[in-house]
This record gives structure tokens, sequence and C-alpha cells, in this order.
């Protein structure tokens, strides 16, 4: 009887792992929330808030000073006094 090589199909076994986890983690564990009202360029989250600042309304052409804040317990985005600069 021969031996049979693993490693020949090794690339293709972790390949089908992967995407089977990739699968179950689409499961329904994504839950849709409100949309950014404007584009944003960075953002950061600090007390559980998260902060949107700055963006291109077209990439690289048109800096913005949006300053946005998304508050998860409400759902709502809140539009703060915008930065004194324009940022991409």
């Amino acid at each position: 009887m021969k031996n049979f090589n693993f490693s020949k199909y090794y690339l293709i076994l972790v390949s089908l792992i992967l995407f089977s986890f990739n699968i179950l983690a689409q499961s329904g564990a994504w839950i849709k929330k409100a949309n950014l009202p404007k584009g944003g360029g960075s953002a950061s989250v600090v007390g559980g808030k998260i902060y949107v600042i700055g963006g291109s309304i077209l990439p690289g052409i048109t800096d913005v000073a949006y300053n946005e804040v998304y508050d998860p317990s409400t759902n709502t985005w809140e539009e703060k006094a915008p930065m004194p600069t324009a940022r991409g």
C-alpha cells in the first residue's frame, strides 16, 4: 500500500478549514446599526463612544472638517463642532 502524502494538500486543507470558520462567523453575529451620516476619515473610541473625524468628499481633492460621534446605547450619530482645519 502506498503512503499518502498530506504535505501536497496542506494549503487546500488549511484554506477549507479557514473558509468554514468564516461561514460560521457570518451566521447572524452582525447587527445593522445607524449609518454614518457623512464620510469620515479617522475613527477612535473614547468613553464607549465612536468619534469619526475629518475625511474627504473626493479622495485627495476635497478635505473636510467633520466631527461625528456615535453612541451605541442609543444607536444614533451626533454632529459635533467641526475641526478648525479640514483633514483628509
